[in-house]
């Protein structure tokens, strides 16, 4: 899995996917201090495909934690998403830039249209509208809501401080590209795009 087309100079991505079925808390070296021989089968595919997207972008053993396990790179951007396909794969995600960002994978769900009606606002619901290319516009607005807590967050209201303004036709959502995001009173860039067959993903913002 890959990203349709090209981000800003300084950004990278990369996807990878490994099966639920895979014992990585035995050859792991992220955790060197933390027994994690309990960890779910999930919880280990999750880590599995970051350690394999880290790789790829060649920071296996440039990133630290935070006391509370999250993800730190030393000067740079980084951040981290996992979501399971339908085929029972689990896929990572992981972006590093030179400012703070987030980044956020999600397959297309019930769900969303539930949460939805609480968190987007009724100019949002009116981009996503009633046509065959709803799912994937409502994707992408959440995509892009939980990037940007993830960069800017943690005070951020998800209705009241982050607002999509403007969305892509559903063919330019699979070549991907970037939108209007108004976070608080300030306007910023999201890269979008469909990844894979089922997945949305958003990363930003760019300054």
């Amino acid at each position: 899995m890959n990203l349709p087309s090209l981000l800003p100079a300084g950004y990278a991505c990369a996807f990878s996917g490994v099966p639920d079925a895979i014992d990585w808390s035995a050859v792991q070296r992220r955790f060197p201090e933390r027994p994690l021989e309990g960890l779910s089968n999930e919880r280990q595919a999750e880590h599995a495909a970051v350690d394999a997207a880290l790789h790829q972008l060649g920071l296996s053993g440039a990133v630290t934690h935070d006391p509370h396990g999250g993800p730190l790179l030393p000067n740079r951007g980084l951040s981290i998403s996992h979501a399971q396909d339908g085929n029972g794969v689990t896929w990572a995600a992981v972006a590093v830039g030179p400012t703070p960002l987030g980044l956020d994978l999600e397959i297309r769900r019930p769900q969303l249209e539930r949460m939805a009606s609480r968190i987007f606002s009724e100019a949002e619901r009116a981009l996503v509208g009633t046509g065959e290319d709803a799912d994937w516009r409502r994707c992408a607005i959440w995509n892009v809501k939980e990037a940007a807590w993830k960069a800017l967050g943690p005070d951020l209201d998800y209705l009241g401080g982050i607002e999509v303004l403007d969305l892509m036709p559903a063919a330019d959502y699979e070549r991907g590209g970037q939108i209007p995001v108004r976070i608080l009173h300030t306007t910023h860039s999201f890269y979008i795009a469909q990844v894979g067959s089922e997945f949305g993903m958003a990363l930003g913002p760019f300054h």
